[in-house]
Order: C-alpha cells, then structure tokens, then sequence
C-alpha cells in the first residue's frame, strides 16, 4: 500500500498553512507557494518537500505538477482578495489560475484521489444563471475573458465584482470537473469560507470594517471563523467519510448565508 501523497498550494500562510500542518502528519506532503523564505522553514517544521509555485503562471504549475507526478491529494488555498490586487490579477489567480490546476492535475492524481479548492461566501452571493456569464466562465482561458464579462453586463472595474466572479467561477468549475474527475476515480470539491481570522482576511476586515463587523455580528455562530474550521473540512473531503462527495461546494460560514 503507497504513502499518500498530498500537495497544498498556497502553503505559506493562513488556511493553507492549517492544512498543510494537518497533511504532515497524514503522509508525504509537498507544499507550494510564492512565499519562499517561508516556504523554506515550514518544509524544515513538515519535513515536506517544497516547491516554488506561481498559480498565476500556467508554467510554474507544470513544474510543480512535474515534481508531484505521484499525487492523491491536492488542496488550492492559493489566492488574492480585493484589497490586495487588481481586477485583472483577481482572475488570474483565484479563477484562471485554479482552473489551470484542475487541469494539470486531473491528468495525475491517483485513483481515490481529490482535489478541494477555496471558493468563498463572495462566490455564493454573486451566483447567477445568466448563460452569458456561465459562457463566459466555461472558457477561463480565453484571451477575451473579462471583455466578455463586461459585454455580459459585469462591471469588471469593480475588484469586489471581479472577486465574486472569480471565486463563483471556482464553485462552477468544480462542478462542471466532476465528470472527468470521476473518469480517475477521483474526486474535486470546493469550500466558500465565511470570515475567517487569517493574514489574507485582516487587510479586508481593516479597509472594511463596518460592512464586515456588520456581518460578525449577523452571523448565527457569532464569531469569525479560524484556519482550524477550514482545514476540518478539507480533511473531510479528502477522506475516504467523503468517498461518494464530488461536485459541490460546502458552506464554512458560521451560517451567514442562511440570513444574509
């Protein structure tokens, strides 16, 4: 019987961090992310194998998926918010850059396999079925992307706009990737965090803290959430307890959904 073989992309920090700590001690674990100093000590703190990968950058992806040609896991925290990047570099990473890695890395993982991506609650409050929109998203690699967002009517000068398409973009794909995730015997899920207290999310909660202290406070549980919530339920998705889960999104929000 094989060790499993697990990769984090977006390892450096945050969620990413969480899981990747948990996935140590799973079996064999490469991380990846641009942040290589940090990078470097925490493959020394996992004993995991590290590689530098930018997710915006299909060739950095294909490197990194040419060191983990052995992979049944594989978790894609990796990604920018409004606050930290423009319209154009919000698609190239949290959407362009996911759906690169469901390709990739569907051609390698093991059968049994899964693969979780990081949606968000932004991508559940901007879902649509204006098939405009749906075209648009269904071909992530076009060069006419955002022109035709805009020509659906999107306004793709707006980084909170251009978030919620992103990451509702990565709750469509994962779906649409089930089928031919299936034909590994493979799973792919996805996950739309609620707040959740990490160094991605501070920057927001400062640059916004009316509207999102607004939404602490609406939310049933009461609390912002923490990398430990995330990381719980990525270990369930990657776990044999989700063996017949392929091709949804779960809620980890404390309920802000349900009354927002």
């Amino acid at each position: 019987m094989h060790q499993t073989h697990s990769l984090v992309i977006g390892a450096a920090s945050g969620m990413g961090r969480c899981i990747a700590e948990r996935l140590s001690k799973a079996g064999r674990l490469t991380i990846a992310d641009k942040n290589q100093a940090t990078l470097k000590e925490l493959a020394a703190e996992y004993m995991a194998d590290a590689v530098y990968c930018d997710i915006s950058d299909l060739e950095s992806i294909k490197s990194l998926a040419a060191a983990c040609i052995d992979i049944d896991n594989i978790v894609i925290t990796a990604g920018v918010s409004p606050v930290m990047a423009s319209v154009q570099q919000i698609i190239d990473v949290d959407f362009i850059g996911t759906a690169h890695c469901i390709d990739v890395f569907r051609e390698l993982v093991r059968p049994g396999g899964a693969m979780v991506c990081i949606s968000s609650i932004a991508g559940r409050k901007f879902t649509t079925n204006d098939p405009t929109v749906i075209q648009a998203l269904e071909a992530p690699f076009s060069d006419q992307l955002i022109t035709k967002l805009k020509d659906a009517g999107m306004d793709m000068t707006d980084r909170n706009v251009a978030y919620g398409i992103a990451k509702f973009g990565v709750i469509h794909l994962c779906r649409k990737a089930a089928k031919s995730w299936a034909e590994k015997q493979a799973r792919i899920n996805s996950i739309s965090p609620g707040i959740i207290d990490t160094p991605m999310g501070n920057p927001e909660l400062q640059q916004q803290t009316e509207v999102l202290r607004s939404l602490i406070d609406a939310t049933p549980l009461q609390r912002m959430g923490s990398p430990d919530d995330i990381a719980d339920c990525i270990e369930f998705l990657l776990s044999a307890k989700s063996a017949f889960i392929t091709g949804t999104d779960i809620l980890v929000d404390g309920g802000i959904c349900s009354v927002a």
